[in-house]
């Protein structure tokens, strides 16, 4: 079965934000590279539409989601996904 979602989501790398998926993949080989592993986070929110071009109106209903879920995280768990 097919759906469309909209979705919003970070990567958080050691101390850094990841912009798009071959920042992430780049920062990640050259922290191997030099031995170093970072802990990291990935935070994902979707909201499946009826209608791809439903999506363009999901997303405030999604980062209002996001900014009601980080504001009720604890400190230690607003420090681990936000820095």
């Amino acid at each position: 079965m097919h759906h469309t979602e909209a979705v919003s989501y970070w990567i958080r790398m050691g101390g850094i934000y990841s912009q798009n998926a071959f920042d992430t993949r780049l920062h990640l080989l050259a922290e191997g590279l030099q031995g170093r592993l970072r802990d990291g986070a990935l935070v994902r929110a979707s909201r499946i539409v009826a209608d791809p071009r439903e999506a363009a109106g999901a997303y405030p209903q999604i980062e209002r989601f996001l900014s009601e879920f980080t504001a009720a995280l604890t400190p230690e768990a607003r420090a681990l996904l936000l820095l």
